[in-house]
């Protein structure tokens, strides 16, 4: 998506101004849905409070 919409002919800077954040904000969820899927495994366990 990006390369396609970094090669237009008319020089428009418009095409980045909505690509780029969408592709931040695509980045950063599937960041966010990998850290919770995998990051769980490598967490120091907490240990349980005396009551």
């Amino acid at each position: 998506m990006a390369a396609v919409a970094g090669t237009s002919t008319d020089g428009s800077v418009n095409t980045w101004l909505l690509v780029a954040p969408t592709v931040l904000y695509l980045v950063g969820v599937l960041g966010y849905c990998a850290y919770m899927i995998w990051g769980g495994r490598y967490r120091v366990p907490q240990q349980q409070m005396p009551q």
